[in-house]
């Protein structure tokens, strides 16, 4: 027989362990009195010893914390086996994790543990595998799974279903002027304007970076476009970052599942075809997939990108120039220089097709130097030849402003052709307005000093305030073609074409409608108080040779 001292010992040991276990601990009789509880019990449960030692536990604790013990502590010692369960502790807030271990004389041991952080991050786990974090829109892999969803129940019950595919249109603007943390609120205010869109029949999701996905169940062409046009609405109502109202547009491509493609992964690549068209057609759009794609849709973005290098390498851009005019006198009194790209086996581009690849690059800078060169040559050559041009206007990015190129190419190109600053135009888009107001204020009045008119291009669908147009040198507003479109069909069109004139008129500015095709938008326009337009009404762009044949050589 073992030694009376040697039983106390190992007692006293074996409760020093149980004492200092990191799981708490019960031990409850065969009527269920408590006649055992750890330090880590106490704390999990928020009772001292005294509250609970030697009282019926189901008692002792909230009512439906005891219910579940005594329900579940009956299972394990009826089965006579080990039984795990959980039980929600409202008194704290916390989640525990119980194993109870029955003996023969009717009592059992509870093993437990607060597992609330465990189960959190499980479920943050989880979640991550099928929302975004940033956006908490569902992801790429939930958004595949349910196209295939889709596609299995349409193919089975001959239903139709429609993709609508949103790209951001400028988003890289945001991240590059104003940082990533502005663009990402931009993104999470965006895509809690499409979440608002999503009912039993829709689903919405993020795909990346700044591209979104809408699915949608029953649907056809007309309901899918409905539901994009309202999309766009949501997309451009303004995000106010550090005091700025910032509206951003969008690109959206819409597909329709049809007998000869059910299938969603086919439909997203259409869609997204379609959204490309969109922004190749001028931005701010819906389009509707119709034709299969263009091979240099086709083509790697990187061997497009190599294209456009030796593009500049071998001189196969140039310009053409779209007359700008007086429309209450017929009287010219400018042109636009616009960029051309004669491919050696795609014949001849337009800007849609390159300069949203080059705008990803410094190529868009290479570009944009170019063309001022270019255009200053021309006017040259034309002088040459003893003909009288009008000011020549001359798109220039941003990002030409920001890195301070523009000045020192325009100055530079100035001198080598003995031209006065106002031979030349400069027009800006809106995207200035997210960078450094100071930074992108100074070069232009830097250039502004040289006797260069600059104007504001695009005006009324991207990032500006009233408040900031007063503050640069512009002598111009462009209306943008986009309002000039709607200007008879959407009231809101047309009173945003007049707050622009009125603007302008109030500023002492000169304001120009662009995308003029009609001679209802001419009287419209005129009427409203706009003299000056461009647009395929007046003419297309022209190469030099036949722009000069046209409208110089007759003038002289």
């Amino acid at each position: 027989m073992m030694p009376s001292t040697t039983l106390d010992n190992m007692a006293h040991w074996s409760a020093h362990v149980l004492d200092a276990m990191s799981d708490a601990l019960l031990y409850v009789d065969g009527q269920g009195a408590v006649r055992y509880i750890n330090p880590e019990a106490e704390r999990a449960l928020a009772r001292n010893r005294s509250e609970l030692y030697n009282k019926p536990l189901w008692e002792s604790l909230p009512r439906l914390l005891g219910e579940v013990l005594r329900r579940e502590c009956q299972v394990a010692v009826d089965s006579g086996k080990p039984h795990l369960f959980g039980a929600f502790y409202g008194h704290l807030n916390t989640l525990l994790e119980f194993r109870a271990y029955p003996d023969r004389s009717g009592g059992l041991s509870l093993l437990f543990r607060d597992v609330t952080q465990k189960k959190i991050a499980e479920t943050r786990l989880r979640r991550l595998d099928h929302f975004d974090p940033l956006t908490s829109l569902a992801n790429r892999p939930a958004l595949f799974s349910r196209l295939e969803s889709l596609s299995y129940f349409c193919q089975h019950h001959q239903q139709h279903f429609s993709i609508v595919f949103i790209d951001l249109d400028r988003f890289k603007d945001i991240n590059d002027t104003l940082g990533h943390a502005a663009g990402d609120f931009v993104l999470v205010q965006i895509s809690g304007r499409i979440a608002k869109l999503v009912n039993d029949t829709t689903f919405a999701a993020r795909l990346g970076g700044d591209e979104f996905v809408i699915a949608i169940e029953h649907a056809n062409e007309t309901s899918a476009l409905a539901l994009a046009h309202h999309a766009l609405a949501e997309i451009t109502r303004p995000i106010v970052i550090a005091s700025r109202d910032i509206v951003l547009s969008a690109s959206i491509g819409v597909s329709v599942s049809d007998t000869d493609c059910q299938n969603g992964l086919e439909l997203l690549k259409r869609a997204s075809l379609a959204s490309r068209q969109a922004k190749e057609s001028g931005r701010f759009s819906v389009t509707a997939y119709q034709s299969a794609p263009r091979p240099d849709n086709l083509a790697p973005k990187y061997e497009r990108e190599r294209e456009i290098r030796r593009a500049l390498e071998l001189n196969e851009f140039f310009l053409v120039f779209q007359p700008q005019f007086q429309m209450s006198s017929g009287t010219l009194i400018g042109a636009e220089a616009l960029i051309r790209w004669n491919h050696p086996e795609r014949g001849i581009l337009g800007p849609g097709e390159f300069l949203s690849l080059a705008e990803e690059t410094r190529l868009i800078v290479d570009i944009g130097n170019w063309v001022i060169r270019a255009a200053t040559r021309q006017i040259a050559d034309w002088r040459e030849e003893g003909l009288a041009p009008p000011p020549i206007s001359i798109n220039v990015s941003a990002r030409q402003i920001f890195d301070g190129s523009v000045y020192e190419q325009t100055m530079a190109a100035l001198e080598k052709h003995s031209l006065n600053g106002h031979d030349i135009v400069l027009e800006v888009t809106e995207s200035i307005f997210l960078g450094s107001e100071d930074n992108y204020r100074s070069v232009l009045v830097k250039i502004a000093a040289l006797g260069v008119p600059i104007a504001l291009d695009d005006f009324g669908t991207g990032y500006s305030s009233l408040a900031y147009v007063a503050r640069f040198p512009f002598s111009t507003l462009k209306i943008d073609r986009v309002f000039v479109h709607e200007l008879l069909a959407r009231g809101s069109s047309r009173s945003i074409v007049q707050a622009v004139i009125a603007l302008a008129e109030g500023l002492n500015m000169a304001v120009l409608a662009e995308g003029v095709e009609t001679q209802a938008q001419v009287d419209e326009l005129s009427a409203l108080g706009c003299d000056l337009a461009q647009g395929f009404f007046y003419q297309k762009g022209l190469p030099a040779r036949l722009f000069a044949t046209e409208y110089l050589i007759s003038a002289v």
